[in-house]
Formats: structure tokens, C-alpha cells, sequence
């Protein structure tokens, strides 16, 4: 049988959903979802397994300017965490996006989503606090961009899209045996 399975690296600004998108995927409470920024300080590993592939997400700390020592350290577990992955998810959210682009010009971006064999999808999330034709022309930028493969909108909370976005993590997951045992 061809087992495919990997590594799937979420990363985002503080409070974009990485961790409700974690949990929602993995479909248990893994990771503390909470208003308040950088509640995720080290990566958090939550496994999807099925018959025939698994998937490991790594849930991320939000990625911004570090102004002290201990927003450095996160930016390295993040940092990091990319390193490991097969397929790199950057979430932005749909509420203002305007100012989520912002960050495609900081240089952790640029260094984070640099590694050309990765797959890159970019997800736009909380479409619920959004309006439809906000998002069209966003995506419509994101493609053109040709940074990611994919962009794909969701709203994590309301499960909307969710099994689109999954269904692109298997597509580009590579065939590879399980690296965890079935539990």
C-alpha cells in the first residue's frame, strides 16, 4: 500500500487561528486557543492519522518583530519548525488584510518561506469576518504573486473549507511510511 505522510508547518502573525486550525484538523484540543498573542511559545505537535497517510501539523508561535529576548527564541522554535516541514501553511486573516500582506516585506518572512522544495499554501482565515468580494481580489493577488501553490480561504472556527485545505495537504504530501505508529 502507498503511504504518504509528512510534516505540516502552520505559520502566522499572533492570533490569525493557528492553533484553532490545529485543532480542527487533528480534530481534538491540542493546542491553548486564546485572544491573548503568544499564548503558543514553543511548537505543538498534533498527528492525523489514517490508513493511509499521516499527517504531523506543527502549530507555531505567531511570527512578528521580536523587540525582546524571548520573542527572538520564539521566532527560532518557528524558524525551526519550517526547517522540518514537507509542506508550509502561512495563515493571514481575512479581517484586515491590508495589514496581514505587511508581513511579505519583514525579512522573517522572506527567510522562513525561502526553502524551494517545500509546497506553500497560503490560507485565509476567519472568512466569516470578512466579505466575499475583500476575499476574491485577495486571492486573486496571492496567486499572481506565485509565492504559494494554493491560497485557500477558510474560517477554522465555523469549519469552512477545512476538508478543501486538508484535501491540498494530501495532494502535495509525499509518499513516505508513517513516522509515528498507529495508536
Amino acid at each position: 500500500m502507498n503511504i504518504k505522510s509528512g510534516f505540516v508547518t502552520i505559520v502566522g502573525k499572533p492570533n490569525v487561528g493557528k492553533s484553532t486550525l490545529t485543532n480542527k484538523l487533528v480534530g481534538e484540543n491540542i493546542s491553548i486557543v486564546t485572544d491573548k498573542p503568544q499564548t503558543t511559545r514553543k511548537r505543538v505537535l498534533g498527528i492525523l492519522d489514517k490508513e493511509d497517510y499521516q499527517i504531523v501539523f506543527l502549530d507555531t508561535p505567531g511570527i512578528l518583530e521580536p523587540k525582546y529576548l524571548l520573542q527572538e527564541k520564539l521566532i527560532d522554535y518557528v524558524e525551526s519548525s519550517v526547517k522540518d516541514a514537507d509542506i508550509l501553511v502561512f495563515m493571514i486573516a481575512a479581517k484586515d488584510l491590508a495589514k496581514e500582506t505587511k508581513i511579505f516585506d519583514k525579512e522573517n518572512f522572506k527567510k522562513i518561506i525561502s526553502n524551494k522544495r517545500q509546497k506553500k499554501i497560503l490560507v485565509i482565515n476567519k472568512m466569516d469576518l470578512s466579505d466575499s468580494q475583500t476575499i476574491n481580489n485577495a486571492i486573486t493577488i496571492f496567486e499572481q504573486n506565485e509565492l504559494f501553490e494554493k491560497v485557500i480561504p477558510i474560517s477554522a472556527l465555523e469549519n469552512f473549507n477545512l476538508d478543501t485545505l486538508l484535501n491540498t495537504i494530501l495532494e502535495y504530501l509525499p509518499f513516505h511510511p508513517k513516522f509515528y505508529p498507529d495508536d
